[in-house]
Parts: C-alpha cells; structure tokens; sequence
C-alpha cells in the first residue's frame, strides 16, 4: 500500500494527481490519506538547540507536534481499514 507523505496542503498539486492515477492504472494500492508536511515544530525546536527531533519512526512525536499533520486521522483510517482495536489499560 503506497501513501503520499509531506504533502504540502498550501498548493494544488496537480502532479500528485497524476501520479495517483498512474498508480491506480498499474493495479497498485493507493491509500486515500495523506500526511501534511509541517515545519512549525522543527523551527520551534531549534531554537533549543535540537535538530531533526522528530525523523524517529519508532517514538511517537508529542500531540502538540502533530497537529495540523493527519497523522492521527492515518493511524485511525489505517487501524479501521485493517480492522485492529486500540486496547485501553
């Protein structure tokens, strides 16, 4: 399953589309989500001196930082489409 990430959300990109309808022709799976690129965190950040705090793909970047990105409407699309509960403790 392919995913568009760091979509930027100011401009049209008719490119993107393109690309999405090459891929559905090729018979690939395209999932109907993106993520949204976001700089504001990574400004805020440097100011303290940290560079490239959020590129881990195994940490869960804070809530505050992820807003704006779609990355929790992802995780819940992707959770649903693939039919996994969230387990409360």
């Amino acid at each position: 399953m392919l995913l568009w990430n760091k979509v930027d959300r100011r401009v049209k990109n008719t490119l993107m589309e393109h690309y999405s309808a090459y891929i559905k022709e090729e018979g690939l799976t395209l999932f109907p989500g993106c993520v949204y690129a976001t700089h504001r965190f990574s400004h805020e950040l440097e100011q303290y001196g940290f560079r490239g705090a959020f590129r881990s793909t195994y940490l869960p970047p804070h809530r505050s930082l992820r807003a704006g990105m779609g990355l929790d409407e992802l995780v819940e699309a992707l959770m649903e489409r693939l039919d996994i509960e969230i387990q409360k403790h």
